[in-house]
C-alpha cells in the first residue's frame, strides 16, 4: 500500500479483505487516529508479516480483525494493544511466538476489553513460550475462544474457569506440548467444543471435567476430538457428563482404546473415523460383556451414525451369526430404530449386512457404504423374508470391490427376480453405485427409483430385461466399458436427463431413445464405439439440450430423413471432438446455441 494512505487523517474505515499479495501496512498507519475499522481478513499466503509501529495510537479503533506480532524492533509490540480500549466484536492475535517477554503480554490487558466477544490466539512456530497465562480475556463478555498452536507446556488457570459464564464455543488446536486438558466441564454454557492435534495428551479423565464438578458440561451439544495421536484412554468414572450432547465426532485417534462415556442420553449423531483400535458394539447384553471393554455402544436416540476404520468384532460382521447372538440382537434392535442416516466406511470384515443389524433400521432414510473390500451384497438370500429398510430413500455404495449384486439371487433363470416380490427398498428414490469392479447387474423393478448413477463399474454390462424403473427421471452412466445397450423396452417415459460417458462398448442409443417422448437433456461423451445415436427414428421431440463430445467413430446423429426438424424444443447443441462426423441433419430452426469444435471431417452445416 502507498505511504500516502497514512496521511488520510480523517479515514475511519479501511477494508483490505482478500488482498492476495498484501504483506505489510504503510509504516505511518499509526497516524490514522480517527480509524475505527481495520479489516485484513482472508489474506493469501502467510498474510501480514507484522504490524507497523505505533499501532497503539489508533485509540478509536473498534474493529481489528488481526494483530500480527512482529519479530524485530521495527514493528509494533503486542503491548500496543493495551491502548486500544474501544476494541469490540472479534479479535485475532497472530504469531504469538514472537512475544519473548511475558510482561508485554500482561500489558495488553485483555481482561479490561469488555467488548471482545470472539478471540483467536495463534502461534506459528516451535519456540516455547508461556504467555497464554497473561492473555486472559474478560470473563463476562467472551463467547467464543480459539487457541491454536500454543507452544506452552500447560494451559493457564483461567481457561475453563466457571466465571466464563457466556462462553459457548471453544477450540483447542495443535497445542502439542500440553499433556493434559483444562477443566472445561466447568463452563456452564459451553455448547460446541473441538479439541484437535493435542499430540501430547494420553489420557482424558477427571481433570477434563473439573475436580468436584457434579454436572460437567451441562450445556455441551457438539464435541469433536481429532488427530489425537497418543490418546489412549477416556475415563468418566463417578460422573455422568454430556447429558445434552447431541453430536460426538472422533477423528483419526489411532491409539484410542479406552472405554468411552456410555450414558449419552441425548446423542443423535455419532461419527467415528480412523480409530482402528476402537471396538464398536451394539449394547447387546451378554454379547457386549465378551468384548475387551474398549468400546462405544450404539444405544441412545441416534439419528446419524458414521463409522470409518474402526474394529467391529467378527461375530457382529458375520451374516450367519449364532442363534444366541441373534436373539440378543433382536432384543436390543430398538436402539437402531431412530437412525435416519448411516455411513459405513472401511470395515474390511463386512461381507453383507447382518440380520441383527438391518432388522432394526426401520427409520433409515439414507445409507452410504464405502471402501468395504469384502462386501459382496447388502444381505443374503435367506434374510429377504424380512421387510428391510422400509423408509430408505437414498442408497450409495462406493469402492466395494467384491460387490456382485445388491441382493443375492437364485441362479435359475426361471426364478430371476424372485426377490422383487418382497417389499424391500420400496421407498428408494436415489441409487448411486461407484467403483464396484465386479458389479454386473441391478435388481429388477425398483419401482420408486427416480435418480440412478452407475460410475466406474467395469463389470457392468446391461440393465434387467424387464427394463428400467418407470419413475426414473435422471440416469447417469459413466466409465462402464462393458456396457452394451439399453433394454429393448426403451427408456422410462418419465426420464428427463440421460448422461453417458466413457462407455467403450456402446454403439448406439437406439433401444433407449426409440420409444421415449420425455427426455430433455442428452449428454454423450468419450464413447469410442458409438456410430449413431439412433438408427431407427428421430430423437425425442421433447429434447432441449444435446451434447456430444469425444466420440471418434460417430458418423451421424440420426439415420432418418426428417433429421432434427421435428425437434421444435431443441435450443442448445454442442458437438466437439467427433472426427468422423461429416454432416449434420437439417433443422431444427429454434436453436439459440450451437457449438461445434474439432470435427475435422465436417463438410457442411445444415441449411437454416
Amino acid at each position: 500500500l502507498p505511504e500516502s494512505i497514512g496521511t488520510l487523517y480523517n479515514l475511519q474505515v479501511m477494508l483490505l479483505m482478500n488482498c492476495r499479495q498484501l504483506e505489510e501496512l504503510p509504516p505511518n498507519t499509526g497516524n490514522l487516529i480517527n480509524l475505527r475499522h481495520l479489516d485484513i481478513t482472508n489474506l493469501y499466503g502467510d498474510g501480514l508479516k507484522e504490524m507497523p509501529l505505533q499501532m497503539g495510537k489508533l485509540t478509536n479503533l473498534q474493529t481489528l480483525s488481526d494483530f500480527v506480532v512482529g519479530e524485530g524492533s521495527g514493528s509494533s509490540s503486542i503491548r500496543e494493544l493495551g491502548n486500544l480500549q474501544q476494541l469490540r466484536g472479534s479479535l485475532s492475535i497472530s504469531r504469538l511466538e514472537n512475544v519473548t517477554d511475558a510482561q508485554d503480554a500482561r500489558e495488553v490487558n485483555l481482561k479490561s476489553k469488555q467488548g471482545i466477544k470472539e478471540l483467536f490466539l495463534k502461534w506459528n512456530g516451535e519456540i516455547v513460550t508461556n504467555v497464554l497465562e497473561f492473555l486472559q480475556p474478560h470473563d463476562l463478555s467472551l463467547e467464543q475462544l480459539t487457541i491454536k498452536g500454543c507452544t506452552g507446556t500447560r494451559f493457564p488457570t483461567w481457561l475453563g474457569d466457571s466465571s466464563f459464564s457466556r462462553m459457548v464455543l471453544l477450540r483447542l488446536e495443535d497445542c502439542e506440548n500440553c499433556t493434559s486438558l483444562p477443566p472445561l466441564g466447568q463452563l456452564p454454557l459451553l455448547k460446541d467444543l473441538t479439541i484437535e492435534g493435542m499430540r501430547g495428551v494420553e489420557q482424558v479423565g477427571p481433570e477434563f471435567y473439573g475436580e468436584g464438578c457434579s454436572n460437567p458440561f451441562p450445556s455441551l451439544k457438539n464435541l469433536t476430538f481429532a488427530d489425537m495421536e497418543e490418546w489412549k484412554g477416556w475415563f468418566s468414572y463417578g460422573v455422568e457428563p454430556f447429558t445434552r450432547l447431541s453430536k460426538l465426532s472422533l477423528n483419526r485417534c489411532k491409539n484410542l482404546l479406552g472405554e468411552l462415556p456410555k450414558h449419552l442420553p441425548s446423542l443423535k449423531e455419532l461419527v467415528i473415523n480412523s480409530c482402528p483400535k476402537l471396538v464398536v458394539t451394539a449394547n447387546l447384553g451378554r454379547l457386549a460383556e465378551t468384548q475387551t471393554g474398549n468400546s462405544i455402544d450404539l444405544s441412545g436416540p441416534l439419528t446419524y451414525l458414521s463409522i470409518n476404520d474402526v474394529s467391529i468384532p467378527a461375530s457382529l460382521c458375520n451374516p450367519n451369526v449364532a442363534d444366541e447372538v441373534n436373539v440378543l440382537a433382536n432384543a436390543t434392535s430398538n436402539h437402531l430404530k431412530s437412525l435416519t442416516r448411516l455411513h459405513v466406511e472401511n470395515i474390511p470384515k463386512l461381507t453383507s449386512l447382518p440380520l441383527w443389524f438391518i432388522q432394526g433400521l426401520t427409520g433409515l432414510q439414507e445409507l452410504k457404504i464405502e471402501y468395504c473390500s469384502e462386501l459382496a451384497s447388502l444381505w443374503q438370500n435367506e434374510v429377504r423374508l424380512q421387510h428391510h429398510f422400509p423408509a430408505l430413500i437414498r442408497l450409495g455404495i462406493s469402492a466395494c470391490h467384491q460387490l456382485v449384486c445388491l441382493f443375492e439371487e437364485k441362479d435359475d433363470d426361471e426364478e430371476e427376480g424372485q426377490h422383487e416380490e418382497l417389499p424391500c427398498l420400496r421407498m428408494l428414490e436415489y441409487l448411486r453405485l461407484s467403483h464396484c469392479e465386479k458389479l454386473e447387474k441391478l435388481p429388477q423393478d425398483l419401482h420408486t427409483l427416480k435418480d440412478l448413477s452407475i460410475e466406474f463399474c467395469p463389470g457392468f454390462i446391461s440393465f434387467p430385461k424387464t427394463g428400467l424403473p418407470s419413475r426414473l427421471r435422471t440416469l447417469n452412466i459413466r466409465n462402464c466399458p462393458r456396457f452394451i445397450s439399453f433394454p429393448k423396452r426403451g427408456l422410462p417415459s418419465m426420464l428427463r436427463t440421460l448422461e453417458i460417458s466413457s462407455c467403450g462398448a456402446l454403439r448406439s442409443l437406439t433401444e433407449g431413445l426409440e420409444h421415449n417422448n420425455s427426455i430433455e437433456v442428452l449428454e454423450v461423451s468419450d464413447c469410442p464405439s458409438l456410430t449413431c445415436l439412433s438408427y431407427r427414428g428421430a430423437l425425442p421431440h421433447t429434447l432441449k439440450v444435446l451434447g456430444i463430445s469425444s466420440c471418434e467413430k460417430l458418423e451421424s446423429i440420426v439415420l432418418v430423413d426428417e433429421g432434427l426438424k421435428i425437434n421444435s424444443s431443441l435450443h442448445s447443441v454442442s458437438i466437439t471432438c467427433c472426427g468422423n462426423l461429416k454432416a449434420l441433419p437439417d433443422g431444427p430452426h429454434n436453436l439459440s446455441e450451437l457449438r461445434i469444435g474439432q470435427c475435422d471431417n465436417l463438410e457442411s452445416l445444415p441449411e437454416g
